[in-house]
């Protein structure tokens, strides 16, 4: 029910604890699909999950990743971002999105600091619905950002070294608006990183289940247990 809070360990640091998930809307965990392990979490384009804004999403250097399965695609699939309650843009906002485009096929990265656009990476591929996807966007230490799907890249870009810098909650399944560009399917095995976890070409997609480091900022997977599952 919306409402509804999931405790969440994360780690900044390893055994440091602290975040809480709340579930907003009828957002749920089902053995319906799975991709790692028995289970996954069910979006209907309608809902997300929401982490309280914190200096985790304040990213640098960073790696942003997950298993996807959309059930039907929307002209925006918004994935993991930053928003407040009204939304991601707004007056005085800064905040950052990953999401797919599907009108134009692109898989994107988007920043805006204070209401103003620093950018939108758009890096071109077709997804279809019904098909798990593995996603990843990193950063290294040479500004390069990377954008991957199942392990191949489809697009990079230098950009300068300025921090994603939010002053919103954490969304997962949507972000700037959740009714009109929500993701409607399945999500697995979602990370956020303090480190560029791939910085080549290619890289092996997990899996198991992801294990936290020391450069684990967030870590949810969805293990059945009646409710959602995370660590």
């Amino acid at each position: 029910d919306s409402g509804d809070t999931y405790q969440v360990h994360t780690f900044s640091t390893v055994g440091t604890f602290g975040h809480t998930i709340t579930a907003n809307g009828d957002v749920a965990n089902t053995r319906a699909q799975k991709k790692v392990g028995d289970s996954s979490i069910a979006f209907d384009g309608n809902d997300y999950l929401s982490i309280s804004n914190s200096t985790d999403w304040n990213l640098g250097e960073f790696t942003i990743e997950g298993f996807i399965r959309f059930s039907s695609l929307n002209t925006y699939n918004e994935l993991i971002g930053t928003a407040n309650n009204t939304g991601y843009l707004g007056s005085g906002l800064s905040g950052w999105i990953v999401s797919y485009y599907n009108s134009a096929t692109e898989m994107r990265i988007s920043y805006q600091s204070d209401s103003s656009w620093i950018f939108q990476l758009a890096f071109d591929t077709t997804l279809s619905a019904d098909t798990w996807y593995h996603f990843a966007v990193s950063r290294d230490s040479s500004d390069d950002i990377r954008m991957y799907i199942d392990g191949t890249q489809i697009g990079s870009t230098e950009n300068d070294s300025t921090t994603l810098t939010t002053t919103g909650d954490l969304w997962i399944g949507a972000g700037y608006n959740t009714t009109t560009a929500a993701s409607t399917g399945y999500m697995d095995e979602i990370r956020i990183s303090d480190t560029a976890r791939y910085t080549g070409t290619t890289h092996t997609v997990p899996t198991t289940e992801f294990t936290a480091d020391a450069n684990t900022l967030l870590l949810i997977h969805s293990n059945w247990d009646g409710g959602l599952g995370a660590d």
